[in-house]
C-alpha cells in the first residue's frame, strides 16, 4: 500500500488520474462531492461521457455550471454529456448499480453516496446488509470487467452502527483519496484490494446477531462466484482473494 500527501490544489488532477478503467477510486471526506463534480466536469472537457448514479441527492448542476465556466466550457456542453440517475431508496440504488453494463459504458461511472442509503435506520439491518453487499460486490465485478468507477462518499453526520459498510467500501477500492483536510489530501493506492475473511474479533465487535448478519451478507454471492472474472493467477474473486 502506497500513501502520498498532496496539496489540496492537486486533488482534482489526482482524482482524475486515479479514475481509470478497471479500478475503483473512492473520494472520501466532507469535500468529496465538490471534488467529484469538478472531476466529472473535467471528464466532459476531454470529450468523454459521465454516468452519475446519485444515492445521496447531492448532485448539483449549478456547481457543474460554475466548474465548466472555470474551465472555459459552456455549461450546456458539460451537462449534456452527463446522464444523471437519482436513487431515493436503498432498493433503487441497488437496482441502478445492477443495471450497469461495462460494454455500454465508454466514459466514467460515478456513484455518489454508495453507502448513504444503506445507513438509513429505517431500513432493517438484515435488508441493509444484504442489499449493500449485493451492490458492493456488483461494483467489484464491474471494475474487474474494465469499468472506470469513481465512488463519492461523505462521512455520515451522526454515528452509525453500520460503520463497517464504510470500512468495506475502502477495502475494495483500489485508490482512496481522502479530502478531509483543509490544506492537504491523502492518496492511498493499494496493490491489492478486496474483502478478507473476518477475524473472530471483527465478527464479535458488532454483537452476536449483527455480526452474523454482517459476515453472511458480505460473502460473495453464489451467482457472482459462478461467473466471477478470473485473476491472472487463476483464482476467482471471493472471500480472502483480491482484485
Amino acid at each position: 500500500m502506497l500513501t502520498k500527501t498532496l496539496p489540496v490544489s492537486a486533488a482534482p488532477q489526482a482524482a482524475l488520474a486515479a479514475a481509470v478503467a478497471g479500478r475503483t477510486c473512492t473520494l472520501w471526506g466532507a469535500q468529496a462531492t465538490t471534488l467529484g463534480l469538478n472531476v466529472a466536469t473535467r471528464v466532459t472537457q476531454q470529450g468523454r461521457t459521465v454516468r452519475w448514479i446519485c444515492g445521496d441527492n447531492k448532485f448539483d448542476p449549478y456547481r457543474v455550471a460554475e466548474e465548466a465556466e472555470a474551465l472555459d466550457m459552456y455549461a450546456e456542453v458539460a451537462l449534456g454529456q452527463m446522464q444523471i440517475a437519482r436513487a431515493f431508496t436503498a432498493y433503487q440504488l441497488t437496482e441502478l448499480v445492477l443495471r450497469l453494463r461495462p460494454e455500454n459504458e465508454t466514459g466514467l461511472v460515478i456513484v455518489s453516496g454508495l453507502c448513504t442509503s444503506f445507513l438509513d435506520e429505517d431500513v432493517p439491518n438484515t435488508d441493509a446488509a444484504r442489499l449493500y453487499y449485493r451492490t458492493l460486490w456488483r461494483t467489484v465485478r464491474l471494475t474487474a470487467q474494465g469499468l472506470a468507477l469513481l465512488v463519492i462518499q461523505q462521512p455520515p453526520r451522526l454515528k452509525t452502527r453500520r460503520s463497517y459498510f464504510l470500512d468495506d467500501l475502502q477495502r475494495v477500492s483500489h485508490r482512496v483519496l481522502d479530502v478531509s483536510g483543509k490544506e492537504t489530501v491523502t492518496l492511498t493506492t493499494k496493490l491489492r484490494a478486496g474483502l478478507q475473511h473476518l477475524t473472530e474479533q471483527e465478527r464479535n465487535q458488532y454483537g452476536t446477531n449483527r455480526g452474523d448478519v454482517y459476515a453472511n451478507a458480505r460473502q460473495l454471492p453464489a451467482t457472482l462466484e459462478q461467473g466471477a472474472p478470473r485473476l491472472t493467477a487463476g483464482r476467482p474473486i471471493g472471500m480472502g482473494s483480491f482484485v
